[in-house]
C-alpha cells in the first residue's frame, strides 16, 4: 500500500533542537496507521487514543510510545504557541483495502455495537458499483490536520 505521508515535516526538522522540540504527539491515533512515518522526522513519538481496542490493533514499533489516554488528559510537555499545518495522505488502494481501512475506525466499531448493524453494509453495494472492478486500484486522498509547536 504505497502511501505519501508527512512530506511537509522533512523541512521542519532541526538537528540543533532540544529533546522536547524533537518530539511529536499524534492524538487520537486510532490504530496508528498515520503515525508510522513520524519517527523518521522526530526523536520521540507519542501516539495516544482513548480506545484501548484501537491501540491493541497498532503495529508495534519501538520508536513509538503508544498510550491509552484521553486527549484532554494527556501528560505531555507542550508549547503554548502552535500552528495547524495541513498534510495530505495519498494511497493507491483496491476496494478491499479501503473497506479494511474504514473497518478499522473506532467509530465503525462503536456504531456496530450501539446499533447492532454494521455501518458499511449501508454503503457497501453503492460503493462497489461506483468503484467498478474490486481489484482496480484507485488513488485515495484525505487531509490530516496537525497542531505543532516548539517547546521553548
Amino acid at each position: 500500500m504505497p502511501c505519501e505521508c508527512w512530506t511537509g515535516i522533512q523541512d521542519e526538522s532541526d538537528p540543533n533542537a532540544s529533546e522536547l522540540e524533537q518530539q511529536a504527539w499524534d492524538c487520537r491515533t486510532g490504530n496508528g496507521q498515520a503515525v508510522r512515518e513520524l519517527p523518521k522526522h522526530f526523536n520521540r513519538v507519542i501516539a495516544t487514543d482513548a480506545s484501548a481496542a484501537q491501540i491493541a490493533q497498532v503495529v508495534p514499533d519501538v520508536r513509538i510510545d503508544y498510550r491509552v489516554e484521553y486527549t484532554e488528559e494527556v501528560n505531555i510537555a507542550a508549547n503554548k504557541e502552535s500552528k495547524p499545518p495541513e498534510f495530505e495522505i495519498k494511497a493507491d488502494w483496491e476496494l478491499g483495502q479501503l473497506a479494511g481501512f474504514l473497518e478499522s475506525w473506532s467509530a465503525t466499531q462503536r456504531y456496530q455495537n450501539e446499533r447492532g448493524q454494521h455501518p458499511l453494509s449501508t454503503i457497501c453495494q453503492e460503493l462497489a458499483e461506483v468503484w467498478g472492478e474490486p481489484g482496480q486500484g484507485r488513488t485515495i486522498r484525505w487531509r490530516i490536520y496537525i497542531r505543532v509547536g516548539r517547546v521553548r
